[in-house]
């Protein structure tokens, strides 16, 4: 639990964050090569994870595949109703269908953390019956596990704010500043600054929940564990799956 982190623990998260900020091109760079080479592992090696389905060219009874969500969670459910795989309560009833989603299910939009929440409850129901959700690893997701937060928004913070969320900002900040002054020099010598250099400003770009959202994605939060147990692309009764942006292209 976040709750039980001292200061000092989620200030080192804060800390890597600063120095990713000052070398963010790098950063977005990093985060596309990774892409690709997550692309290329999942095709020449073929080792799927375990909650995902091994590659294959035997035909499915019922396949349905859905793109980018990017947190639209209502129109996301109401494909999934029109197709038969959901009831009214958002429960499975697809019965033995393949859902294969391409990934891309967080940013931009307001919901992601409930979309990612839906998948991971109608994977559970879809397996007890003989259906089968196949999530896949999108660029958004590996953007995130990064680092990379530029389409991540304020909503998207909002839904993982609790009671405590103001304090470990507090905390947070209070850290901050004494690493930024103790970094003085080597801040002035950057021609345009890139970290903020005042309460109002480190604030404004750590709104109430972004600790908590940096947790969930990390390799031990809810969501980052589950995020990593997916595989970029599969191939399914001979059509290979993926989102387009993992191609290295």
């Amino acid at each position: 639990m976040l709750a039980s982190r001292s200061p000092t623990k989620i200030n080192l998260l804060l800390r890597i964050e600063a120095y990713k900020f000052v070398i963010r091109q790098a950063g977005i760079l990093l985060c596309r090569a990774c892409a690709g080479l997550v692309f290329f592992f999942s095709l020449g090696v073929g080792l799927p994870p375990s909650n995902t389905v091994a590659s294959s060219d035997r035909a499915t009874e019922r396949l349905v595949a859905v793109g980018d969500v990017h947190g639209d969670f209502d129109s996301f459910c109401l494909i999934l109703r029109r197709t038969g795989l959901l009831d009214e309560q958002n429960h499975w009833i697809g019965g033995s269908a393949r859902l294969v989603q391409t990934g891309d299910l967080v940013d931009r939009g307001p919901k992601g953390r409930e979309a990612m929440d839906l998948l991971i409850g109608i994977e559970k129901q879809a397996s007890k019956i003989g259906g089968q959700v196949v999530p896949l690893l999108g660029n958004h997701e590996v953007m995130n596990i990064l680092g990379d937060l530029r389409y991540v928004t304020p909503q998207n913070y909002a839904a993982f704010a609790d009671n405590e969320s103001e304090k470990r900002r507090k905390n947070a900040y209070d850290e901050y500043a004494a690493w930024y002054a103790n970094h003085a020099k080597l801040l002035a010598a950057i021609k345009q600054p890139a970290l903020p250099a005042t309460e109002q400003g480190w604030m404004a770009e750590h709104p109430a929940g972004f600790l908590e959202y940096r947790e969930a994605f990390s390799p031990n939060g809810n969501y980052g564990k589950w995020v990593r147990q997916h595989a970029a692309i599969v191939k399914i009764g001979g059509v290979i799956f993926c989102t387009v942006e993992s191609l290295p292209i």
